[in-house]
């Protein structure tokens, strides 16, 4: 679940084809239950193995639908389709009236991050082009939205945009026509901003939440 255990050396280590649920001679099986299967190409350090383990409140992978497959929270899709993502596929959506919608919530000022992985299907889209918002009003209190902050010439960003008008607007990166890595995080009252796992800046924003 995450804590360092132990170590060995190894002179070679390497895949020369993968199972599941069966040895390498293929003859003792595994009863039990096996999800979510990931391999990197690289070694991920002590911090990073942690964050996997890491179990989520709320997950929305776009499989062919909106349902939350970890809290059940699900959402409705309105006009959207579902196209290869990073992982299976994605939530696929034209930019004119399609979106999704859930009564995910949280507390005031409770802590928390998001995380999603976004492909701008149009680099000179407009601006305040919502990507992912925790309201259904620009004024509620600690409301928050990432957005595309374009201006039709081809060199928009992802931004986090608050409440109040610009005062607590923070860039997180460029927005490319390729899946990038957006996090969120929140706590103490400080956002902290993240593009492909590199921290980008922060924001002192008071209690921010989904409604």
């Amino acid at each position: 679940n995450g804590h360092f255990k132990n170590s060995a050396s190894i002179s070679v280590a390497r895949f020369d084809l993968l199972r599941l649920a069966a040895n390498r001679v293929n003859n003792a099986r595994f009863n039990g239950f096996v999800d979510d299967v990931r391999i990197f190409d690289y070694e991920l350090s002590e911090t990073q193995v942690a964050d996997l383990a890491a179990r989520p409140v709320a997950h929305y992978p776009g499989e062919g639908n909106g349902n939350d497959v970890v809290g059940g929270v699900n959402g409705t899709v309105s006009g959207a389709a579902y196209s290869p993502g990073v992982v299976g596929q994605s939530f696929d959506f034209d930019g004119n009236n399609d979106y999704f919608e859930s009564s995910f919530t949280t507390t005031a000022g409770s802590p928390f991050t998001v995380s999603l992985w976004v492909n701008a299907g149009d680099i000179n889209q407009a601006r305040f082009s919502g990507i992912l918002s925790t309201s259904n009003g620009p004024n509620a209190a600690g409301s928050f939205q990432i957005d595309f902050d374009g201006n039709a010439s081809g060199n928009g960003n992802y931004r986090f945009h608050g409440t109040d008008g610009d005062t607590y607007d923070k860039i997180i990166g460029p927005a490319l026509k390729d899946f990038q890595h957006l996090a969120v995080t929140y706590e103490n009252s400080t956002i902290t901003l993240y593009l492909n796992g590199q921290p980008t800046g922060t924001q002192n924003y008071p209690d921010a939440q989904f409604y």
